[in-house]
């Protein structure tokens, strides 16, 4: 299996406010670290979907997400029920 790597950009955007950055083809996730504060981040639609169709919740992923690098799983993927769309990753 190849490394699955995906580039992420921090968010100040919390709440209601993500539909914005949904509109400007931008899907928010955030890592949760344990024992650490969570980070919130966003990542290209197009980039964030790929990797989730070829990690799924059993590969682990790298990212690279405000000038750390982070391995982890894919642990949940929110899709919106009508469009099919990705709304939301959690890692």
């Amino acid at each position: 299996m190849e490394e699955v790597t995906i580039a992420l950009e921090k968010r100040e955007v919390l709440g209601k406010q993500v539909k914005k950055l949904r509109a400007e083809g931008l899907v928010p996730a955030v890592i949760h670290d344990h024992g650490k504060p969570s980070v919130h981040v966003t990542g290209v639609y197009l980039e964030m979907v790929k990797a989730y169709q070829r990690a799924g919740k059993h590969h682990p992923v790298s990212l690279k997400a405000a000038g750390k690098h982070y391995t982890a799983l894919i642990k949940a993927a929110d899709f919106d029920p009508k469009k099919h769309e990705l709304r939301h990753v959690v890692f």
